[in-house]
């Protein structure tokens, strides 16, 4: 696929792409300021859990969402992680393990969010 074919991609559902990356970012804020107040309390708190669970489930959502030849040309972000990580604690649910949940919100969302964002910059200074 050729550039232009992949920026035709990108800007023909450049509406839906900019509201599922705001989806994401949105939920991604909300789960640094839990990560915020630390593990610990992260781990005693059900609700800050079931916060997490239902975080994930829409940042991997909203992954799923954006058309495959879009997420293809976003060549460096992990996209697979966050629908997987979405699809365990959907349809996994008896099997949540609270320390997976906080490893994907402290450190694998993080790294999936900058890994967007340096996307992003490169393709503006394109």
């Amino acid at each position: 696929m050729t550039n232009e074919q992949i920026l035709a991609i990108y800007w023909r559902s450049d509406a839906q792409v900019r509201q599922r990356l705001e989806d994401i970012l949105e939920h991604s804020d909300r789960m640094a300021r839990l990560v915020a107040k630390g593990k610990k309390r992260f781990l005693s708190n059900e609700h800050y859990r079931g916060s997490a669970e239902r975080s994930i489930t829409v940042i991997g959502e909203a992954a799923g969402k954006i058309p495959a030849e879009v997420r293809a040309s976003f060549h460096d972000v992990d996209w697979r992680t966050m629908i997987l990580d979405r699809n365990l604690t959907v349809h996994e649910y008896g099997s949540v393990v609270d320390e997976r949940t906080w490893a994907t919100i402290s450190q694998a969302i993080p790294a999936f969010v900058e890994s967007i964002g340096l996307h992003l910059i490169r393709q503006s200074g394109e």
